[in-house]
């Protein structure tokens, strides 16, 4: 067992604890949601909710849409993220990454009203460059998850599941230990686009993202290879 096993092994995943540590989220969607009620009145009924990847504007939508609606929806990812251990077969793997769970959790909510609230400055009539920004922040956030990658336990809805991974814990291991400093790099590729804008920052972007991703599944496929030429066993199965 490694020292970081131990240090994220304190007790079960419980939606009450869950809820009780992400304060800080909930902070922040109290102050996302009186932002909302205090922005609402001074947009325009249309406002900008889309943008090409020279940065120009090229989908609308309702002010209730874009202050209330965004903002829902991103409530709703983050309660995608609290509820899903409770259902899954693997859910006693959650113990073994709590901290790493919660900072993942928190990083994403960050960078999700962090893009919602430049949306919206954007539509009060503030010069703000989305084809810098929102790379950049997306950078930033590839760069969280592959710093941690490598502590994310075996789940059926966390980490990077291919079939392989999925069928054997020491393949699982050996994915995300190596797959962290690529999403690293990744995400630093991205942020380098984004210090010139416009094609580039989105191009940058998505080959960092694109080619973390490849690497993970391809990757995966030769380390269950390895896994079983050296003789780990397969943990297909859903008890954990």
């Amino acid at each position: 067992m490694t020292n970081t096993e131990k240090t994220e092994e304190p007790r079960s995943y419980t939606l009450g604890a869950a809820l009780r540590e992400d304060w800080p989220v909930g902070i922040l969607f109290l102050l996302a949601l009186a932002a909302a009620v205090w922005i609402f009145p001074t947009l325009p009924e249309r406002v900008p909710v889309h943008w090409n990847i020279h940065g120009a504007i090229d989908g609308w939508g309702s002010r209730a849409f874009a202050v209330f609606g965004m903002l829902g929806f991103f409530a709703g990812i983050y309660a995608l993220l609290v509820l899903l251990p409770l259902v899954d077969p693997r859910r006693g793997s959650y113990s073994r990454f709590l901290p790493t769970y919660r900072l993942i959790r928190l990083a994403s909510v960050v960078v999700f009203v962090g893009i919602w609230g430049v949306m919206l400055a954007v539509a009060r009539g503030v010069p703000v460059r989305i084809d810098i920004v929102v790379p950049a922040v997306v950078s930033v956030l590839f760069i969280i998850l592959g710093n941690v990658m490598g502590r994310v336990r075996q789940t059926w809805f966390i980490g990077i599941r291919t079939p392989w991974s999925l069928a054997n814990e020491e393949a699982w291991r050996l994915t995300h230990r190596a797959s962290g400093p690529v999403w690293v790099v990744g995400g630093i590729i991205g942020l380098v686009g984004a210090l010139i804008g416009g094609v580039v920052a989105f191009v940058a972007m998505m080959v960092g993202a694109i080619g973390a991703g490849v690497f993970s599944v391809v990757y995966s496929y030769f380390a269950y290879k390895k896994s079983l030429a050296t003789g780990s066993s397969s943990l297909s199965g859903v008890s954990s």
